[in-house]
């Protein structure tokens, strides 16, 4: 077992302890503030403190943020370490580590910018222009996991006895039901609005698709659900798929919630894999419509809801999050950025939420997602593909879990169908092939 000595065991320095050790590494440990017991003990230690007091321990000399309750704005200048950023650069010869190792993961982890004064983007959140990470060059590396695998080849070289963690990379792949059919049971309203538009825009091959459609003459593009299971069943993959259970809007067009082909679909869906809640553009920091969209879905589903994503990921920090540990949500996937590649929180390793102003932990689990769907849409089938392989390899170095979106109007083209099918192929081998390399 590992002993971490902590001269003030606080909440936030408790809660890093356990994202390094435990939900990373995967490692016992134990943590004390006694001296004299850290001193006297002969198994592998880590010695957090602003000096070190004994030689046989592994010493990272702490900072003052994890025994602050305040917020403030840290000096974070960046420098590199062995080819990857670090930041609180502790400038000490005894430590074993250039940088306090706890306070920069917490910093990312908890989203501490996030609770700085920033400039929002066009929809009203935190914009990536803000990010630490993205100013430094470092958002598409998943830091906090890249170094504490560091610090545990620190340990292992001083403590040979203690046992190199094993972990392996997984993968979770989500299809965003943005609008479940595209001219289907859209209502007579949408109908004749879009036929004025594509006339107006003399879309005239639109026109005839809408037109085949609606005299069942061939199936609606959006309506491919089928081959999207048939083909994660080829890899023994389940999916989460996203449902929008809100009232339309000019952000979200969804059909109707009420609509019974909907539901029976939802339901259908849930077979083979998991059904979680996307929450509406307007919902964001509406804690009544977040829980009137779950329970909606909910009813559909005869079962809680427990997964949640906020479509366009449109939320704010840590308003949100609170909702939804209010609502009984126990996993969210919207920690990312909805326009660049990155990972927001420093980690692709899912993660409990820590909320800053309440100075505790919340059970909400946090997955980041470093791959945002508009990316995967906008790009062609190749560039798609090649954006995923390099995400996977950075998540695959550090053996953690990779999470990608699509959107299901996105697989409707033959495309993207075939990169979809490319991504989830290349993610059951590097699964595989990482067991293999870990066993």
């Amino acid at each position: 077992m590992l002993l971490v000595y902590c001269k003030k065991v606080t909440n936030r320095a408790g809660y890093v302890f356990n994202l390094i050790f435990e939900t990373i590494l995967g490692t016992e440990f134990e943590i004390t503030s006694d001296t004299d017991f850290f001193a006297n003990y002969n198994g592998s230690k880590v010695c957090y403190n602003s000096t070190k007091f004994t030689d046989d321990c592994i010493f990272v000399k702490s900072t003052e943020l994890l025994f602050q309750h305040s917020i403030y704005i840290p000096d974070t200048y960046c420098f590199d370490w062995d080819g990857v950023s670090a930041f609180f650069d502790t400038n000490n010869s005894d430590a074993d580590l250039p940088f306090d190792i706890f306070a920069a993961s917490f910093y990312l982890v908890s989203r501490y910018e996030e609770y700085l004064p920033f400039k929002a983007d066009s929809m009203g959140c935190y914009d990536v222009s803000n990010s630490l990470a993205f100013k430094n060059g470092f958002l598409e590396k998943p830091v906090i996991d890249i170094w504490a695998w560091r610090l545990a080849d620190v340990i292992h070289k001083k403590f040979p006895l203690w046992g190199m963690p094993k972990r392996y990379f997984n993968f979770i792949t989500t299809v965003n039901i943005g609008q479940a059919y595209k001219y289907k049971r859209i209502g007579m309203l949408r109908t004749i609005y879009g036929y004025f538009h594509d006339a107006l825009k003399r879309d005239w091959p639109h026109v005839k698709q809408r037109t085949q459609v609606l005299l069942n003459l061939q199936p609606d593009p959006y309506d491919n659900y089928e081959t999207i299971v048939n083909i994660s069943a080829q890899y023994s993959h389940k999916l989460v798929f996203w449902a929008l259970m809100c009232d339309y809007s000019p952000y979200d067009h969804n059909i109707s919630y009420r609509n019974q082909h909907l539901r029976d679909m939802l339901k259908n869906l849930a077979d083979f894999g998991k059904v979680g809640i996307a929450m509406s553009y307007e919902s964001e920091g509406e804690l009544q419509t977040q829980t009137a969209e779950t329970e909606r879905l909910a009813d559909i589903l005869h079962k809680p809801v427990i997964r949640s994503r906020f479509n366009n990921q449109k939320f704010m920090l840590p308003l949100d999050y609170k909702n939804l540990n209010k609502i009984g949500i126990e996993k969210d996937f919207s920690m990312g950025y909805r326009n660049t590649v990155g990972f927001r929180a420093g980690t692709c390793t899912p993660f409990h939420l820590f909320n800053i102003d309440a100075d505790r932990e919340y059970p909400l689990l946090v997955y980041p997602t470093p791959l945002p769907e508009p990316l995967l849409s906008s790009h062609s089938a190749s560039e798609a593909v090649e954006l995923t392989k390099k995400v996977i390899a950075e998540v695959d170095a550090v053996d953690g879990t990779f999470v990608n979106t699509w959107k299901l109007d996105t697989l409707s083209n033959p495309d993207k169908i075939q990169a979809f099918e490319e991504t989830l192929a290349l993610c059951k081998s590097t699964k595989d092939n990482n067991q293999l390399k870990n066993r």
